[in-house]
C-alpha cells in the first residue's frame, strides 16, 4: 500500500491551509494535478524508465513507417526496429533535418526515427514489411487520482506530493512567502529523488577493474598524485 493516497493528500492540503483560508475547498485536486505535471517536466529517473512495442504501418505521404507513441510517453531513450526476423537499431534525427528528408537508404531496413506530436516515424518505411519498434522511454508518473496503488513517489517519497501541492496552493493564494517555504522543501525532495536514482544506477553492479583504474588515474591527474 502507498504511504500516501489521493484522498488523504486532499485532506492534508485542506487541513494545513485551513488556518489561512477556506477558499481552496474543492480545488485540492487541481493542485495535485499541477504538481504531477511539474514532476513529469522536471524528473527523468530510473523509476520512470519503461519499454513498449509500437506497431508500424506505412504512411505514403511521409514515405515512412508510422506508429502511435504510448499514452504515457515523455521522452525517448532508445528505439529498435524489428520485422521479418531482422533487427535494426534506430538513430534519432529531428523531423525537419536534412537527414530525415533525404539522407537514408530508400530500400534498406529502417535506420532513422523521429517523433512528431503523438506519432513515431521510421525511415525508410516499407509497405510489405512495416514491422514494429521497441521503444525504451521515460513514462509519465501514474496519477494517483486514478491509480489507487500509487506510484514510486507515493511509496518512497510521499512528502514530495505534499510539499509540491502546498506550494501550488499558496502560489494560487498569492501567499508567496509561504509558497517559497514549500518550494524549498519540494526542491529538496526532488534532489533526493534524483540522488537516489543516480546512486541506484551506479550500484546495480560492482565496479569493474578498468573503471576503478580510470577513476584513480583521473583523481591523480587532478591532484598531481602519482
Amino acid at each position: 500500500m502507498p504511504l500516501l493516497t489521493f484522498d488523504n493528500l486532499k485532506t492534508a492540503i485542506t487541513e494545513i491551509t485551513a488556518h489561512t483560508t477556506t477558499d481552496l475547498l474543492g480545488r485540492e485536486s487541481d493542485f495535485i494535478n499541477m504538481i504531477e505535471g511539474r514532476m513529469n517536466r522536471e524528473l527523468r529517473v530510473r523509476d520512470m524508465e519503461t519499454a513498449a512495442g509500437v506497431p508500424l504501418s506505412f504512411t505514403g505521404s511521409y514515405n515512412a513507417g508510422t506508429g502511435t507513441l504510448p499514452v504515457n510517453y515523455l521522452e525517448w531513450l532508445d528505439a529498435t526496429w524489428s520485422g521479418g526476423g531482422r533487427v535494426s537499431s534506430l538513430r534519432y534525427v529531428e523531423s525537419d533535418s536534412e537527414e530525415w528528408r533525404r539522407k537514408f537508404r530508400p530500400f534498406g531496413d529502417p535506420a532513422l526515427f523521429t517523433t512528431l506530436g503523438v506519432s513515431l516515424y521510421v525511415k525508410p518505411g516499407s509497405v510489405s514489411l512495416p514491422g514494429a519498434v521497441t521503444l525504451t522511454y521515460y513514462a509519465a508518473i501514474p496519477p494517483i487520482a486514478t491509480n489507487p496503488a500509487g506510484n514510486f513517489i507515493t511509496m518512497r517519497y510521499p512528502d514530495t506530493y505534499l510539499h509540491g501541492a502546498l506550494m501550488e496552493a499558496y502560489l494560487y493564494l498569492e501567499e508567496y512567502e509561504i509558497a517559497e517555504k514549500y518550494k524549498a522543501l519540494y526542491d529538496a525532495d526532488v534532489a533526493a529523488i534524483r540522488g537516489d536514482a543516480d546512486t541506484g544506477k551506479i550500484s546495480r553492479r560492482p565496479q569493474r577493474q578498468p573503471e576503478v583504474q580510470n577513476i584513480a588515474e583521473a583523481r591523480n591527474q587532478a591532484t598531481g598524485g602519482a
